[in-house]
């Protein structure tokens, strides 16, 4: 019988995320801060991992999602085991294989592929999946039509039917020519949400980086709206208006980058109704391997 999640033995890195996918008791809609403790805070530089866990900030931050679903109405999602801490480095590993994300060592994981790679899990695993993308960058079948991800997009994505992971892009930025240059990025999951202050929202998150385990420590963001300027070209992308999206304060920086901005996000729920296909049949044994 698996143990709860707060009792597993936990030494691992956290990330952004949001509202599992049961119902709760109404609160006010203005403050969503009911999963700062209870969602999982894996730390993704767990050596065990390939290339050292550097790159792999994507299926850490899926996974905190997934193994809290788990033990929250959707228990196919992992194997039944006890040590709920080993099951999540497994689940990462595996998330991160070229059977799902494709994570590379180098160059992490495209938002793309962490859509993909999550939609073919949860249908391994029996259930269907809603995901949504908004973000410059390439998000395929899953884009939305309204780009940016803005506050009413946030917020709905930290209720209890859905979930939130953030991409977080570190830049520089030339005032001058008013154009921000991406230098790379990381993937985080929102644990809550205060916008009381609608010109100056609160961002709870679990990072990867430094997540604590089972005593998990939310890092506190704020949000600014970006009003003009244009993201440089980058990685094949064009240049395109910056206008709309979120500088992130409060979230260490690489060493390089002058400014962090939400530069997109994936939403996306479980549902409770189940494939009609039979999910693949992991035993503990195999889902190690």
């Amino acid at each position: 019988m698996k143990r709860r999640w707060m009792t597993a033995g936990y030494f691992f890195c956290a990330l952004f995320l949001s509202s599992p996918v049961i119902a709760a008791p109404k609160q006010e809609p203005a403050t969503q801060l009911k999963f700062l403790k209870s969602m999982p805070d894996f730390c993704q530089m767990d050596r065990r991992l390939p290339g050292g866990g550097l790159q792999y900030c994507a299926p850490v931050a899926v996974s905190n999602v997934l193994v809290w679903l788990d033990q929250n109405g959707f228990p196919e999602i992992l194997p039944d085991q006890d040590n709920s801490a080993e099951a999540q480095y497994h689940l990462i590993k595996r998330l991160g294989s070229q059977d799902y994300m494709n994570t590379d060592e180098e160059t992490g994981t495209s938002p793309r592929e962490t859509m993909l790679g999550l939609e073919k899990y949860a249908h391994d695993r029996g259930y269907d999946v809603a995901i949504e993308w908004r973000g410059w960058r390439d998000g395929g079948k899953f884009a939305a039509k309204k780009e940016s991800p803005d506050l009413a997009w946030l917020k709905d994505g930290t209720t209890d039917l859905y979930n939130t992971i953030i991409s977080v892009g570190w830049y520089t930025h030339d005032f001058q020519k008013k154009i921000f240059t991406r230098l790379g990025g990381h993937y985080v999951t929102i644990v809550g949400i205060d916008t009381r202050k609608p010109k100056e929202p609160v961002l709870y998150i679990h990072n990867p980086s430094f997540g604590l385990g089972r005593n998990p420590k939310p890092q506190k963001c704020t949000l600014s709206t970006i009003n003009r300027g244009y993201f440089g070209p980058w990685c094949g992308y064009r240049a395109r208006p910056a206008k709309g999206y979120f500088q992130i304060d409060g979230i260490p920086k690489r060493p390089d980058a002058q400014i962090a901005i939400l530069d997109g996000g994936i939403k996306f729920t479980l549902l409770n109704k189940k494939l009609d296909k039979n999910p693949t049949v992991l035993t503990q044994a195999e889902f190690t391997n």
